[in-house]
Protein backbone atom coordinates (compact mmCIF):
# COMPACT_ATOMS: atom_id res chain seq x y z
CA UNK A 1 0.00 0.00 0.00
CA UNK A 2 2.78 2.63 0.68
CA UNK A 3 4.06 1.86 -2.85
CA UNK A 4 0.84 2.89 -4.09
CA UNK A 5 0.59 6.03 -2.07
CA UNK A 6 4.05 7.15 -3.07
CA UNK A 7 3.23 6.45 -6.85
CA UNK A 8 0.26 8.55 -6.38
CA UNK A 9 2.68 11.54 -4.80
CA UNK A 10 4.47 11.43 -7.92
CA UNK A 11 2.33 11.70 -10.03
CA UNK A 12 0.52 14.23 -8.59
CA UNK A 13 3.34 16.54 -8.01
CA UNK A 14 3.78 16.08 -11.74
CA UNK A 15 0.94 17.47 -12.53
CA UNK A 16 0.88 20.05 -15.32
CA UNK A 17 -1.88 22.86 -14.98
CA UNK A 18 -4.92 22.04 -17.57
CA UNK A 19 -2.48 18.84 -19.09
CA UNK A 20 -1.58 15.75 -18.57
CA UNK A 21 0.72 14.91 -15.99
CA UNK A 22 4.28 15.00 -17.25
CA UNK A 23 4.42 11.60 -15.39
CA UNK A 24 1.87 10.20 -17.18
CA UNK A 25 3.39 11.60 -20.73
CA UNK A 26 6.95 9.28 -19.90
CA UNK A 27 5.11 6.05 -19.17
CA UNK A 28 2.89 6.61 -22.20
CA UNK A 29 6.25 6.63 -24.52
CA UNK A 30 8.11 4.81 -22.58
CA UNK A 31 4.99 2.07 -22.69
CA UNK A 32 5.17 2.79 -26.74
CA UNK A 33 8.47 2.00 -27.30
CA UNK A 34 8.42 -1.22 -25.03
CA UNK A 35 6.07 -2.63 -28.04
CA UNK A 36 7.44 -0.62 -31.05
CA UNK A 37 11.28 0.07 -30.08
CA UNK A 38 11.60 2.61 -33.42
CA UNK A 39 9.36 4.74 -31.42
CA UNK A 40 12.29 5.96 -29.22
CA UNK A 41 14.03 7.10 -32.32
CA UNK A 42 12.65 10.35 -31.85
CA UNK A 43 12.94 10.60 -28.57
CA UNK A 44 16.57 10.56 -27.99
CA UNK A 45 18.91 13.28 -26.52
CA UNK A 46 21.38 14.82 -29.28
CA UNK A 47 23.72 12.09 -26.99
CA UNK A 48 21.44 9.13 -27.10
CA UNK A 49 21.20 9.85 -30.64
CA UNK A 50 24.82 10.22 -31.92
CA UNK A 51 25.49 7.12 -29.79
CA UNK A 52 23.38 5.26 -32.17
CA UNK A 53 24.08 6.46 -35.33
CA UNK A 54 21.78 9.04 -35.61
CA UNK A 55 17.74 8.28 -36.50
CA UNK A 56 18.88 6.44 -39.76
CA UNK A 57 21.17 4.46 -37.12
CA UNK A 58 18.49 3.46 -34.43
CA UNK A 59 15.93 3.13 -36.96
CA UNK A 60 18.09 -0.02 -38.42
CA UNK A 61 19.19 -1.45 -35.63
CA UNK A 62 15.79 -1.14 -33.90
CA UNK A 63 13.68 -4.56 -33.96
CA UNK A 64 10.03 -4.06 -35.71
CA UNK A 65 8.51 -5.69 -32.12
CA UNK A 66 10.12 -5.18 -28.66
CA UNK A 67 9.64 -7.19 -25.72
CA UNK A 68 6.40 -4.86 -24.07
CA UNK A 69 7.56 -4.30 -20.43
CA UNK A 70 5.84 -2.49 -17.84
CA UNK A 71 6.82 0.83 -17.06
CA UNK A 72 7.38 1.96 -13.59
CA UNK A 73 8.44 4.35 -11.10
CA UNK A 74 8.61 7.23 -13.16
CA UNK A 75 9.94 10.55 -11.01
CA UNK A 76 10.08 13.34 -12.59
CA UNK A 77 12.74 16.39 -11.38
CA UNK A 78 12.08 19.60 -13.46
CA UNK A 79 13.47 18.76 -16.31
CA UNK A 80 15.08 15.46 -15.90
CA UNK A 81 13.16 12.07 -14.93
CA UNK A 82 13.86 8.36 -13.90
CA UNK A 83 11.85 5.48 -14.55
CA UNK A 84 12.39 1.33 -14.71
CA UNK A 85 11.02 -0.82 -17.22
CA UNK A 86 10.87 -4.52 -16.31
CA UNK A 87 10.20 -7.26 -19.02
CA UNK A 88 10.91 -11.09 -19.16
CA UNK A 89 13.34 -10.21 -22.34
CA UNK A 90 15.44 -7.86 -20.58
CA UNK A 91 14.47 -7.49 -17.03
CA UNK A 92 15.12 -4.39 -14.92
CA UNK A 93 16.02 -1.27 -16.89
CA UNK A 94 16.58 2.02 -15.55
CA UNK A 95 15.74 4.97 -18.09
CA UNK A 96 17.16 8.57 -17.52
CA UNK A 97 14.72 11.03 -19.72
CA UNK A 98 15.64 14.96 -20.08
CA UNK A 99 13.03 17.52 -21.22
CA UNK A 100 13.88 19.48 -24.38
CA UNK A 101 11.47 21.88 -26.07
CA UNK A 102 9.11 20.56 -24.33
CA UNK A 103 9.27 17.12 -25.49
CA UNK A 104 11.32 14.38 -23.48
CA UNK A 105 14.05 12.49 -24.33
CA UNK A 106 15.91 9.19 -23.55
CA UNK A 107 19.11 10.42 -22.05
CA UNK A 108 20.38 7.28 -20.69
CA UNK A 109 19.47 3.57 -20.33
CA UNK A 110 21.06 0.98 -17.86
Amino acid sequence: MAGLVAVAVVFALAVVPGGESQASKIATLLQSGTARPAVFCDHLSAGMSAAAGGRAGCLAASPRQGPRGTVGDVRVHGATATAVITSKAAGVEHYRLVRQDGDWKVDDVW
